[in-house]
Protein backbone atom coordinates (compact mmCIF):
# COMPACT_ATOMS: atom_id res chain seq x y z
CA UNK A 1 0.00 0.00 0.00
CA UNK A 2 2.70 2.52 0.92
CA UNK A 3 4.56 1.56 -2.26
CA UNK A 4 1.53 2.62 -4.30
CA UNK A 5 1.28 5.91 -2.42
CA UNK A 6 4.91 6.54 -3.35
CA UNK A 7 4.28 5.58 -7.00
CA UNK A 8 1.37 8.04 -7.12
CA UNK A 9 3.53 10.72 -5.49
CA UNK A 10 6.24 10.20 -8.12
CA UNK A 11 3.74 10.05 -10.97
CA UNK A 12 1.71 13.14 -10.12
CA UNK A 13 4.26 15.55 -8.62
CA UNK A 14 7.63 17.01 -9.45
CA UNK A 15 10.79 15.63 -7.81
CA UNK A 16 11.15 18.46 -5.26
CA UNK A 17 7.46 18.50 -4.34
CA UNK A 18 6.49 19.47 -0.81
CA UNK A 19 4.65 16.64 0.98
CA UNK A 20 2.26 16.86 3.95
CA UNK A 21 1.51 13.45 5.49
CA UNK A 22 -1.54 13.80 7.72
CA UNK A 23 -1.78 10.97 10.22
CA UNK A 24 1.87 9.99 9.67
CA UNK A 25 2.00 7.75 12.73
CA UNK A 26 5.51 6.46 13.40
CA UNK A 27 6.94 7.76 10.12
CA UNK A 28 6.75 4.55 8.08
CA UNK A 29 5.98 6.38 4.83
CA UNK A 30 8.86 8.82 5.42
CA UNK A 31 11.26 5.87 5.78
CA UNK A 32 10.22 4.62 2.35
CA UNK A 33 10.61 7.97 0.56
CA UNK A 34 13.63 8.45 -1.71
CA UNK A 35 16.20 10.78 -0.12
CA UNK A 36 15.43 13.66 -2.53
CA UNK A 37 11.79 13.68 -1.28
CA UNK A 38 12.59 13.60 2.46
CA UNK A 39 13.83 17.19 2.73
CA UNK A 40 10.46 18.54 1.56
CA UNK A 41 8.35 16.30 3.85
CA UNK A 42 6.29 17.17 6.93
CA UNK A 43 4.37 14.58 8.91
CA UNK A 44 1.69 15.37 11.49
CA UNK A 45 -0.16 13.06 13.85
CA UNK A 46 -2.37 13.46 16.90
CA UNK A 47 -0.34 10.88 18.86
CA UNK A 48 2.63 12.30 20.77
CA UNK A 49 3.94 8.76 21.27
CA UNK A 50 3.88 8.06 17.51
CA UNK A 51 5.67 11.34 16.75
CA UNK A 52 8.30 10.57 19.38
CA UNK A 53 8.94 7.18 17.74
CA UNK A 54 9.06 8.78 14.28
CA UNK A 55 11.67 11.28 15.43
CA UNK A 56 13.77 8.60 17.13
CA UNK A 57 13.70 6.10 14.29
CA UNK A 58 14.29 8.62 11.48
CA UNK A 59 16.59 10.99 13.33
CA UNK A 60 14.76 14.03 11.93
CA UNK A 61 12.42 16.61 13.41
CA UNK A 62 10.07 16.86 10.41
CA UNK A 63 7.26 15.37 12.51
CA UNK A 64 4.84 17.41 14.59
CA UNK A 65 2.03 16.59 17.00
CA UNK A 66 -1.22 18.17 15.80
CA UNK A 67 -4.81 17.07 15.37
CA UNK A 68 -5.75 17.13 11.69
CA UNK A 69 -8.91 19.06 12.50
CA UNK A 70 -7.10 22.13 13.83
CA UNK A 71 -3.61 22.10 12.27
CA UNK A 72 -2.87 25.24 10.24
CA UNK A 73 -0.07 24.69 7.71
CA UNK A 74 2.39 27.56 7.29
CA UNK A 75 2.58 27.01 3.52
CA UNK A 76 0.89 25.17 0.67
CA UNK A 77 1.92 21.65 -0.30
CA UNK A 78 2.22 19.87 -3.63
CA UNK A 79 1.11 16.51 -2.21
CA UNK A 80 -1.20 15.98 0.78
CA UNK A 81 -1.54 12.39 1.93
CA UNK A 82 -4.35 10.99 4.08
CA UNK A 83 -3.18 7.46 4.86
CA UNK A 84 -5.85 5.59 6.82
CA UNK A 85 -7.16 8.50 8.89
CA UNK A 86 -10.28 9.84 7.20
CA UNK A 87 -12.61 7.37 8.89
CA UNK A 88 -11.52 8.73 12.29
CA UNK A 89 -12.47 12.31 11.44
CA UNK A 90 -15.21 14.36 9.87
CA UNK A 91 -13.73 13.53 6.47
CA UNK A 92 -15.87 16.07 4.62
CA UNK A 93 -14.62 18.96 6.76
CA UNK A 94 -11.02 17.71 6.63
CA UNK A 95 -10.99 17.43 2.83
CA UNK A 96 -12.61 20.83 2.42
CA UNK A 97 -10.11 22.36 4.85
CA UNK A 98 -6.93 20.90 3.36
CA UNK A 99 -7.75 21.58 -0.27
CA UNK A 100 -7.00 25.21 0.69
CA UNK A 101 -3.40 24.21 1.54
CA UNK A 102 -2.75 22.51 -1.78
CA UNK A 103 -0.61 24.16 -4.46
CA UNK A 104 -2.26 24.97 -7.79
CA UNK A 105 -0.76 21.86 -9.38
CA UNK A 106 -1.00 19.72 -6.25
CA UNK A 107 -2.68 16.39 -5.58
CA UNK A 108 -4.40 14.80 -2.62
CA UNK A 109 -3.80 11.08 -2.07
CA UNK A 110 -6.30 9.14 0.01
CA UNK A 111 -5.65 5.61 1.25
CA UNK A 112 -8.19 3.63 3.27
CA UNK A 113 -8.19 0.10 4.67
CA UNK A 114 -11.38 -1.88 4.81
CA UNK A 115 -12.91 -5.25 5.44
CA UNK A 116 -16.08 -6.31 3.71
CA UNK A 117 -18.30 -5.03 6.53
CA UNK A 118 -16.96 -1.45 6.43
CA UNK A 119 -16.94 -1.02 2.68
CA UNK A 120 -19.90 1.39 2.95
CA UNK A 121 -17.73 3.83 4.93
CA UNK A 122 -15.01 3.66 2.26
CA UNK A 123 -17.54 4.22 -0.51
CA UNK A 124 -18.87 7.27 1.37
CA UNK A 125 -15.37 8.71 1.84
CA UNK A 126 -14.51 8.36 -1.86
CA UNK A 127 -17.91 9.64 -3.00
CA UNK A 128 -17.55 12.71 -0.76
CA UNK A 129 -13.94 13.20 -1.87
CA UNK A 130 -15.06 13.16 -5.51
CA UNK A 131 -17.76 15.72 -4.73
CA UNK A 132 -15.47 18.03 -2.70
CA UNK A 133 -12.26 17.66 -4.71
CA UNK A 134 -14.06 17.04 -8.04
CA UNK A 135 -11.32 15.41 -10.06
CA UNK A 136 -10.24 11.83 -9.30
CA UNK A 137 -7.32 11.16 -11.64
CA UNK A 138 -6.24 7.71 -10.53
CA UNK A 139 -7.32 4.89 -8.26
CA UNK A 140 -6.31 1.40 -7.20
CA UNK A 141 -8.12 -1.16 -5.06
CA UNK A 142 -5.99 -3.94 -3.56
CA UNK A 143 -7.47 -7.12 -2.15
CA UNK A 144 -5.66 -9.58 0.07
CA UNK A 145 -5.80 -11.51 3.30
CA UNK A 146 -4.60 -10.97 6.84
CA UNK A 147 -4.40 -13.37 9.75
CA UNK A 148 -6.59 -13.06 12.84
CA UNK A 149 -4.31 -13.51 15.83
CA UNK A 150 -6.82 -15.56 17.83
CA UNK A 151 -7.56 -18.33 15.32
CA UNK A 152 -5.00 -17.70 12.57
CA UNK A 153 -7.81 -17.62 10.10
CA UNK A 154 -7.33 -15.80 6.81
CA UNK A 155 -9.55 -12.71 6.69
CA UNK A 156 -10.14 -10.79 3.45
CA UNK A 157 -9.02 -7.16 3.60
CA UNK A 158 -8.68 -4.40 1.05
CA UNK A 159 -7.11 -1.00 0.50
CA UNK A 160 -8.44 1.68 -1.78
CA UNK A 161 -6.09 4.45 -2.85
CA UNK A 162 -7.23 7.44 -4.86
CA UNK A 163 -5.48 10.49 -6.30
CA UNK A 164 -7.41 13.73 -6.61
CA UNK A 165 -6.44 16.96 -8.37
CA UNK A 166 -8.95 19.61 -7.34
CA UNK A 167 -10.21 21.96 -10.02
CA UNK A 168 -9.16 25.54 -9.42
Amino acid sequence: RNSLILVFTDTYSRKNATILDIGCGEGVLYDQLPDNRKKHYLGIDISEAAIEIARKTTGVMQFQTHPAESYVPEKVFDVIIFNEILYYTDHRAILQRYRNYLSLTGVIIISVFFKANVNVIVQTIFKDASRILRNRIDEVVLHGYTQKSTKWKAVPVSFQIGVFKPNR
